[in-house]
């Protein structure tokens, strides 16, 4: 019962974090087989390591077991208990290795430049009708207009159009040919991801131009056509020429003019490279799915919702407000899953850590309830306290330390598994192996210290007595 509560607790907090696009492709429910199925494996755990033990109980020769004269305290356990304990320590090793790189991988993709400023920088969208809006020349006009009714409001700083919003998972690319260079090798013509902007799109997203300018108003239908790469693009096809004059051959009977370089952003994601991408002047390319980008001063997001309302009705009474959305959500979303990946790794790796620390804490406290004649001998025949806290934690080690080995070679197997969801950072991190290596031997140890100070605290007169 307990655990099927847990079990739907962890379920809504799954559905919680997980992003829109992603719940909306994934069905995260609990049905009834997997509930069985899960319930069946419990069921089976515990009386197999119920029955096991009871049954090497009834085995025991207790009076043998008392006149024998082990010189080493995990003589004391079963071989089981003792290989138990091991694995425990392997598979806390290896989750916790997951979790630390799962850490690592996540700072790394924080820490990424996206190459265009986040904060304060927010993206709408209006649902044009199809039937007045036919025509892609008339939705610009009305995004043209939208913008320029925005741009009253005294917290906005900047606003812009695009065809493609960054960080939406959308894009589209095309063909084109550089005129007076050669065709690539096999004849392929050269691909970039291009989007429709309208002038003040790269201050309004804060892309910095290197060379060139940007588009301006006098980029109009009726001038010429004129365009903008990004620095991946000119190194991919002019190396190390300048692309600015350079001429595009669009179709048989378009050319445009490449007017400026700018710099790379990722489009997709801090995680997806960085694509050859080209821009193309809204006015002169005119598209029906655009989206306004607002850079504002910090103020409320209600507010800004109820502005962009208000100004999209002075443009057209019927056009609906169709969503809004800051670039820091997007950007959100797009951690979701790393984020995700790191939590599940983390607290399955704590829980393992607590189950191999409470198996060396019941090791090492049976060693010592069953050894306390021989601890008494010793200490009867003049050792210290200190000689036999290291007669227990020497064994806690042996026990560690064989955990750790194995886990280690589990973590090489676990390391190709993790790879793709990696990023910044190699599935076989030596600092990251050796930290998590070190946490859990020190964990391991912490938890024998108190069946070491018992053991020491063993009354020699007692147990020759009893």
């Amino acid at each position: 019962g307990v655990g099927v509560l847990l079990a739907a607790g962890v379920l809504g907090y799954l559905t919680n974090v997980l992003p829109l696009n992603i719940r909306e492709m994934s069905s995260i429910a609990m049905s009834l087989p997997t509930l069985v199925f899960a319930s069946a494996v419990s069921i089976g755990a515990g009386l197999v390591f119920g029955i096991v033990p009871a049954i090497q109980v009834s085995g025991t020769n207790v009076a043998g077991m008392l006149r024998s004269g082990a010189h080493s305290l995990v003589q004391g356990v079963s071989a089981a208990r003792r290989l138990l304990v091991t694995l425990e320590v392997a598979l806390a090793l290896m989750l916790l290795s997951g979790a630390g790189l799962m850490m690592r991988s996540f700072l790394e993709t924080r820490a990424v430049d996206m190459g265009f400023q986040v904060e304060g920088l927010s993206v709408a969208a209006a649902l044009f009708p199809t039937a007045s809006y036919m025509d892609p020349k008339v939705a610009v006009d009305g995004m043209f207009a939208w913008r320029d009714e925005i741009l009253r409001q005294p917290y906005i700083r900047h606003a812009a159009l695009s065809s493609i919003i960054p960080l939406t998972l959308n894009d589209n690319d095309a063909n084109f040919s550089i005129v007076g260079r050669e065709s690539l090798p096999d004849n392929r013509q050269p691909v970039g991801w291009f989007r429709q902007v309208s002038e003040g799109y790269f201050q309004t997203m804060g892309i910095p131009v290197v060379a060139g300018r940007e588009f301006t108003p006098e980029d109009r239908r009726d001038a010429p056509l004129v365009g903008l790469v990004n620095e991946t693009m000119a190194r991919r096809y002019w190396g190390g020429d300048s692309p600015i004059g350079s001429e595009l051959q669009l179709g048989p009977s378009r050319t445009l003019t490449i007017v400026g370089v700018v710099g790379d952003i990722y489009h997709n994601g801090p995680t997806a490279p960085r694509k050859a991408e080209w821009y193309l002047a809204l006015r002169q390319f005119p598209a029906r799915q655009i989206g306004l980008i607002i850079r504002d001063t910090g103020v409320q997001p209600d507010v800004i919702i109820r502005d962009l309302r208000a100004s999209l009705r002075t443009v057209d009474a019927e056009l609906p407000l169709q969503r809004v959305a800051t670039f820091t959500s997007l950007l959100s979303d797009q951690f979701a899953l790393p984020r995700l990946y790191l939590e599940l790794f983390g607290a399955f790796a704590l829980l393992a850590l607590f189950m191999a620390g409470l198996g060396i804490y019941g090791v090492m406290s049976s060693l010592v309830n069953l050894r306390s004649r021989e601890l008494g001998v010793r200490m009867a025949l003049g050792a210290n306290r200190s000689e036999v806290h290291r007669l227990v934690f020497r064994d806690a080690a042996r026990m560690v330390a064989l955990g750790l080995g194995v886990g280690l070679i589990g973590t090489v197997v676990l390391g190709r598994l993790l790879e793709r969801l990696l990023f910044g950072v190699t599935p076989h991190d030596v600092p990251t192996l050796l930290a998590v290596s070190v946490v859990l031997a020190g964990f391991g140890m912490a938890a024998a210290l108190r069946p070491a100070l018992r053991a020491s605290q063993v009354d020699p007169v007692e147990v020759m007595r009893s």
